[in-house]
C-alpha cells in the first residue's frame, strides 16, 4: 500500500502544481478586482461626498424658502384681514345703496302720480282756456247784438 499512497502523492504533486497555476491567476485577477472596486468604491465616497454637500446646500436653500413662504403666508393672512374688512365695509355700503334705491324707486313714484295730477291739472286748464275763449267769442257777439238793439232803439248804452 505505500507504493500506490506514493503514486497518489506523486499524482496530486502534479496535478496540484497544473491546479495551481490556475488558481493563482484566479487569486490574482481577484484581488486585481479588489483593487478596481476599492477604487470605484472611492470614486462612489467622492460622488457621495459632492452629492452630500450639494444637498446640505439645497436643504439650506430649502431652509431659507421655507422662512420666506412663512413671511409671505404671514403677509397674507393680513392682507385677507384687511381684506375681509374692506368687504364688510363694501357690504355695508351695498345695503346703504339699497336702501337709497329703494327711497328714489319710492320718490320717482311720487314723481310719476305728481305728473299723472299735473298732466290732469294742465288738461283741465287746457279745456278751460278753449271753454274761455269760446265765451269772449260769443260775449264779444252779444255786446255787438245788443250795440245793433240799441242803435235801433235808439236807446244810449254807458259803459
Amino acid at each position: 500500500m505505500p507504493e500506490i499512497t506514493e503514486k497518489i502523492r506523486a499524482i496530486f504533486r502534479e496535478e496540484g502544481v497544473r491546479l495551481i497555476e490556475p488558481l493563482s491567476k484566479a487569486i490574482q485577477k481577484t484581488q486585481d478586482d479588489v483593487l478596481l472596486i476599492k477604487d470605484d468604491i472611492t470614486g462612489i465616497r467622492e460622488v457621495v461626498d459632492s452629492h452630500t454637500v450639494t444637498l446640505d446646500a439645497v436643504v439650506s436653500t430649502l431652509e431659507d424658502v421655507k422662512t420666506d413662504l412663512v413671511g409671505v403666508h404671514e403677509t397674507v393672512d393680513s392682507h385677507t384681514a384687511i381684506l375681509d374688512n374692506h368687504t364688510a365695509i363694501l357690504e355695508n355700503h351695498t345695503d346703504i345703496l339699497d336702501s337709497h334705491t329703494s327711497i328714489l324707486d319710492n320718490h320717482t313714484d311720487i314723481l310719476d302720480s305728481h305728473t299723472l295730477s299735473l298732466d290732469g291739472i294742465v288738461g283741465s286748464l287746457e279745456d278751460m282756456r278753449t271753454e274761455s275763449v269760446v265765451t269772449k267769442h260769443r260775449i264779444d257777439r252779444h255786446e255787438g247784438w245788443i250795440g245793433q238793439l240799441a242803435q235801433k232803439t235808439k236807446l244810449k248804452l254807458s259803459h
